[in-house]
């Protein structure tokens, strides 16, 4: 993701970000990576870490953490290496190997509201 500033030569960018759940962190933490001053404003009253939810980790996420300078380690989730389907009466019907990693929406939260915290 680049962003041209559009403010004066050597003044860095301003950008308001509508929205401070996932997405919304998202490109606050890639707008502030490249030198941009950013204001996230949300509709919930409250921190929204207590949301669940199981995720599959993609790659796509990982490089934008990497982009944003979010550091992470193996901690931020669980690898699975096989999925297994299950048959009515619980015997396996089906086995497919997978290299993803599980994780929890909170935890990808949690990551980004650390990183913009960290840079104001």
């Amino acid at each position: 993701m680049r962003a041209a500033s559009s403010s004066s030569v050597g003044q860095p960018g301003r950008a308001i970000v509508i929205g401070g759940s996932l997405g919304g962190l998202f490109a606050a933490t890639l707008l502030q990576a490249q030198g941009w001053i950013v204001e996230v404003y949300g509709r919930s009253p409250h921190e929204l870490e207590s949301s669940s939810g199981g995720l599959v980790l993609q790659p796509e996420a990982l490089e934008a953490f990497r982009q944003a300078g979010i550091e992470h380690d193996v901690s931020i989730g669980v690898t699975a290496h096989e999925r297994i389907f299950l048959a009515h009466d619980g015997a396996i019907a089906h086995r497919s190997p997978v290299g993803q990693t599980q994780t929890s929406w909170s935890s990808l939260y949690s990551a980004l509201r650390r990183r913009l915290s960290r840079d104001r």
